[in-house]
């Protein structure tokens, strides 16, 4: 016989154990190289409102539990991070909305400088960040460099080479906008978790699986389909590159077979 659900485990800032709760509902999206979400619904009455109303910067786990013959018991956490804007509906004997989103948003926040080792005024040193490994070194430098300027508690696993080699230059932008989708196209996923029990997270790439199955109508994984053949809108493209005015470089694409 198994048993399943939900637990909520909600910290304090320095991630400090408060308070566990079963919420009367929960509902979690779990997103690939993306701030995974979980939105739970608790009683107005609960004893964790007090908290999430009077102390600042709460967090929350959430874990999937399983519990096999009424002794074994196995835990697997969903996602873990800050707490949003809480709502309640329906006061009194209503009930409270409390988001959470996991901590992978920090990457959204965090901008790459051209020069990540120096101040603000050291900014003019170079033009770009220039990386020019695979896909997975790259994100790792990029992100163990500014990370070390903010002085994250973010402890980046040393890269396994993984993904296809192509230059990343950072200049002042969001690093997920710049490091994603190299990873996404290589079939990488980028994680951001804090270890149980300490105020350290880990940054690492994982690779998928892959698993042997048909996609096909029969197999019951395609349900249903569309498609579209679309003719070519263009066959060249102009693209522009560094400098300004008219030191600024420009590049034409040519798709000779297509045209």
């Amino acid at each position: 016989m198994r048993r399943q659900y939900i637990l909520a485990e909600f910290l304090d800032h320095g991630n400090a154990f408060v308070r566990q709760v079963l919420p009367r509902r929960t509902v979690a999206v779990l997103r690939w190289n993306a701030a995974s979400t979980a939105t739970l619904t608790v009683r107005d009455d609960h004893p964790i409102v007090g908290n999430l109303l009077s102390e600042k910067g709460i967090r929350c786990a959430v874990w999937h539990v399983t519990i096999t013959d009424g002794s074994s018991l196995s835990k697997r956490r969903l996602l873990e991070g800050r707490v949003g804007k809480v709502s309640a509906k329906e006061a009194p004997y209503g009930t409270v909305t409390v988001p959470v989103t996991a901590d992978f948003q920090d990457l959204a926040t965090m901008l790459g400088w051209q020069v990540p080792g120096a101040g603000l005024d050291g900014q003019g040193a170079a033009e770009y960040a220039r990386y020019t490994g695979p896909s997975e070194t790259n994100a790792k430098d990029a992100i163990a460099a500014n990370a070390a300027r903010l002085g994250r508690p973010w402890d980046v696993v040393p890269s396994l080479g993984r993904g296809t080699s192509a230059p990343l230059e950072v200049r002042m932008d969001e690093l997920a906008d710049k490091i994603l989708q190299p990873l996404i196209n290589d079939r990488l996923q980028l994680t951001i978790e804090r270890t149980p029990g300490s105020d350290r997270w880990v940054v690492d790439v994982r690779a998928g699986t892959v698993f042997p199955r048909p996609l096909t109508p029969q197999s019951g994984v395609i349900a249903s389909w569309e498609w579209v053949d679309q003719p070519a809108t263009a066959t060249r493209a102009v693209v522009g590159g560094r400098g300004d005015g008219p030191e600024r470089q420009f590049a034409l694409v040519v798709d000779e077979a297509l045209e």
